[in-house]
């Protein structure tokens, strides 16, 4: 599929923060929250194939007074002060320019502690849907994220596991694991005895994105020889 340009990703939901502002050149208005149609019509838009879920920031006179503070120097401002209110790793700035029915969209990605910058120009008649242009913005999200979440299938990672045999409960449990990771090619059973069973598996990424995801399992990996071990 590679040689075709085609590259499978793991679908996986995401919530982010989306913190969207309309700055109107000709009138000189800058339009936030209840104000601005893209805020309170976001959420309106929504297909079931989306993996983005968006979460709008409470209309916070503290946080409206911070984007007027710097709206001179907005394209620079890191929104910080406003992010860090909510416990959400991953965010979206979007700042809309508008003239006329001509848009400048400056979109400032934060995935997976990913910066992505981007510009997108569009038009849009306000007497048209809001969603319409909305959904467009909201697929161009969804591009992003995955392209993140690209598998590379050319990456082959041999990895060798050995759990205690007796423990059946543990052994099921790897399996299970190994059964839920989207980037595992395929595992099987190398050897048994009564002391342990050995998995040969073949993992399409790092050793480290490996390691990653047990972190927040009950499955703890001893990484300190060739052949891991499960505790």
């Amino acid at each position: 599929m590679q040689n075709k340009n085609i590259f499978p990703s793991i679908p996986k939901d995401k919530d982010l923060l989306l913190i969207p502002i309309l700055i109107n050149n000709e009138k000189n208005q800058v339009l936030l929250f209840s104000e601005n149609s893209f805020y309170t019509n976001w959420n309106k838009s929504d297909e079931n194939y989306f993996l983005l879920n968006y979460i709008l920031p409470n209309e916070d006179i503290e946080d409206i007074n911070l984007i007027k503070k710097n709206i001179k120097n907005i394209e620079d401002y890191n929104f910080n002060e406003i992010i860090s209110k909510y416990a959400i790793d991953d965010y979206i700035i979007l700042i809309l320019f508008q003239k006329d029915k001509n848009f400048n969209a400056l979109m400032k990605i934060n995935l997976n502690n990913k910066l992505i910058i981007s510009n997108k120009k569009f038009t849009w008649d306000e007497n048209q849907p809001v969603e319409n242009v909305i959904k467009n913005l909201k697929l161009e999200f969804e591009n992003h994220w995955k392209k993140l979440n690209i598998i590379n299938t050319s990456i082959k990672l041999p990895i060798t596991i050995s759990v205690n045999s007796k423990n059946y409960n543990l052994v099921k449990e790897l399996e299970i694991k190994l059964q839920d990771l989207d980037l595992v090619s395929s595992y099987y059973i190398d050897y048994f005895s009564n002391q342990e069973v050995i998995y040969k598996i073949i993992y399409n990424s790092t050793p480290n994105k490996f390691i990653n995801e047990f972190k927040n399992s009950n499955i703890k990996l001893n990484t300190n020889s060739s052949i891991w071990s499960v505790e």
